[in-house]
């Protein structure tokens, strides 16, 4: 507990309040995904691997895991639906829960105030692969679309490039010049916040309706 609730209790703040903007004051949700999207995310991605101790082999073996875990699980949602008798829509949209989870928004600040910033460069190389296998696999299993379908969206995903110039930039061991990668950094760091306060906003906006009788 004592390493859980000073990781937890800080993302839960600024959820709330997140929620209480959105209740309160008439932001446009779609503006700031974008800015989390494609400036933000991209900023956090290029100075963490710039910045980066984590080995090319570290980084690797956190990949395979990942890819291992994600078929093992997409075989137990299968096999559950299955199981279940369950028929599209539902089916898909369990297997999109299960397989695509909220690593981004809820992932990396608690990795970060879990294990500070060796937990985010790991937590960013799992959100990255996360990514990729949801925007080229997500659509042929959400929409049935080919594949090639989900790699041109791939092509277009900002982390994607922010991806690899910051392993250009680490590998290359160039150093950015003029004071330019503290800008960089900044920017990386309004990522988190920016984001939990859209997941709050988010929520305000939801309305919950449970069910389950769907299941039987």
């Amino acid at each position: 507990m004592t390493t859980l609730l000073p990781a937890v209790l800080p993302v839960g703040l600024i959820i709330l309040i997140g929620f209480v903007v959105g209740r309160t004051i008439p932001l446009q949700r779609s503006t700031l995904s974008q800015l989390s999207l494609f400036v933000l995310s991209p900023a956090l991605v290029i100075n963490s691997l710039y910045r980066t101790e984590l080995s090319l082999d570290s980084s690797t073996k956190l990949l395979i895991g990942f890819a291992l875990t994600s078929l093992g699980i997409y075989g137990i949602v299968t096999a559950v639906n299955r199981l279940l008798n369950l028929r599209d829509p539902l089916s898909r949209a369990i297997t999109a829960v299960v397989m695509f989870p909220n690593n981004g928004n809820m992932g990396l600040p608690v990795a970060t105030f879990a294990f500070g910033t060796a937990g985010l460069d790991r937590a960013i190389i799992y959100m990255l692969g996360s990514a990729f296998l949801m925007f080229c696999f997500g659509p042929a299993m959400l929409q049935g679309k080919g594949i090639a379908e989900g790699l041109k969206l791939t092509l277009r995903l900002p982390l994607l490039w922010a991806f690899l110039l910051g392993l250009s930039l680490h590998f290359t061991a160039l150093k950015i010049p003029w004071g330019l990668d503290k800008g960089i950094q900044q920017l990386g760091a309004a990522d988190i916040p920016i984001a939990l306060i859209l997941l709050g906003i988010q929520l305000s906006q939801t309305r919950f309706r449970p069910e389950i009788k769907e299941l039987f």
